[in-house]
């Protein structure tokens, strides 16, 4: 007689048995783990972050604000017209990790009229755009490596014409940049957006986007340009990249636009139904430029329609941030004698790229600084989220940014 230990049947039985648990224990763990990844996007007002700066720093003055990743760590930087110098900072200690001081004369000179645009490649590689003196490749001692002039050549692109911003890349003695035109310098044609320029001919050698492939209503805006001249203000374009796709939208677009390489690829609705944007034919004729005698202003309207104010992407290239104003209403500006457009409200709409979910947050706008043509001197986009710069701030020992960002808890 067999024993039952030792029996067939029994341990082909509990193995069964074993399979089974395994297998629910296994189920179970992956729904837990699916339950964790659809937790619902969650914005949420992280507090202030002050970083210190020193008695030479221009405390209004903080221009092209961006977080930059070197190896494994994240750092705030900015530049200072006074001191003309590029400063970077540990973004988690919020202490003065370099500054990269340039000078305007002899033979390093970066030359500069009223602010520039830069962007690290390594941390001893930074690209400057003085915009009108040309495209300058400096180390971290501020010592000039190489400068592309401010030319016009046959067959070339004038280098005032490209623009820095957080989707340009260097890649081989390739540069990739927005391109950008003013109504003076405009062309016939489909204009060109971003493109490829071989940092050593300055000649453009591929177009990746155009502004047609993005922009609604493209040949309306353009016969409007025409017609209104150079007292007329062009279509701002907003751009975000990751290591997969570019990201492109205007101020009156509700979708974001997605392409790989020069490809479009799909396009992301993002739109509040509660807040109607503007219209081109309204939005073109909001905001212009006044020729005086002795020089020229800008004109805005002080009663505008909804409308972005820019778009930003996280370091890691995982979420989205577009800012929607509601609109705005007339404040008197005591300088200018007049009233000027002052933001009624505003959202911050967040997309997740990875699982398409979205969520708005509405912002405090009486707290922080935020204006219709949000140029990077108030805000950045850091890991822990977007920075905005804190209203009426008087301690000139720092700066202090409200972070809004993701809940990761």
């Amino acid at each position: 007689m067999q024993s039952i230990k030792n029996s067939p049947t029994i341990i082909f039985l509990l193995n069964l048995v074993l399979l089974v648990s395994c297998n629910k224990t296994e189920q179970k763990e992956q729904a837990t783990s699916q339950e964790v990844q659809k937790t619902p996007l969650e914005i949420v007002d992280k507090g202030l972050k002050a970083f210190p700066i020193d008695h030479e720093t221009d405390f209004k003055r903080l221009l092209d604000l961006k977080s930059v990743k070197i190896g494994q760590r994240e750092y705030f930087s900015f530049y200072n017209y006074n001191t003309h110098a590029i400063y970077l900072y540990d973004y988690e200690t919020a202490e003065l990790f370099k500054k990269v001081k340039m000078t305007k004369e002899g033979p390093n000179a970066v030359k500069v009229f009223l602010g520039l645009e830069y962007f690290f490649h390594t941390p001893d590689s930074i690209f400057i755009n003085s915009m009108n003196h040309g495209i300058y490749l400096i180390n971290d001692k501020g010592e000039v490596l190489q400068k592309r002039p401010d030319e016009v050549r046959p067959g070339q692109r004038k280098t005032a014409n490209l623009k820095f911003d957080n989707t340009t890349r260097y890649v081989n003695g390739q540069l990739e940049c927005r391109s950008s035109y003013s109504l003076l310098n405009i062309k016939d044609g489909d204009l060109h957006s971003r493109v490829i320029i071989d940092m050593n001919s300055d000649v453009i050698i591929k177009v990746l986007i155009t502004e047609r492939s993005f922009i609604n209503d493209y040949d309306a805006i353009r016969k409007i340009e025409k017609e209104k001249g150079k007292g007329l203000i062009r279509m701002r374009q907003h751009f975000a990249k990751n290591d997969d796709y570019v990201f492109a939208a205007t101020p009156i677009s509700d979708s974001i636009y997605v392409f790989q390489g020069s490809k479009l690829v799909n396009t992301i609705y993002t739109g509040l139904p509660e807040h109607e944007i503007a219209d081109y034919k309204t939005f073109m004729g909001l905001t212009g430029i006044e020729y005086l005698k002795n020089g020229m202003q800008r004109v805005s309207k002080p009663v505008q329609p909804a409308q972005y104010t820019g778009m930003y992407i996280d370091p890691d290239g995982r979420f989205i941030y577009r800012v929607l104003a509601h609109g705005t209403k007339p404040v008197y500006n005591e300088y200018l004698k007049k009233d000027m457009p002052k933001i009624s409200g505003a959202s911050m709409i967040v997309i997740d790229l990875e699982t398409g979910e979205q969520i708005a947050y509405e912002l405090p706008v009486e707290e922080i600084e935020l204006e219709l043509n949000n140029m990077p001197g108030s805000f950045f986009v850091s890991g822990a989220g977007v920075h905005f710069r804190v209203k009426e701030q008087e301690n000139e020992d720092e700066v202090l940014y409200r972070v809004f960002g993701i809940n990761k808890e």
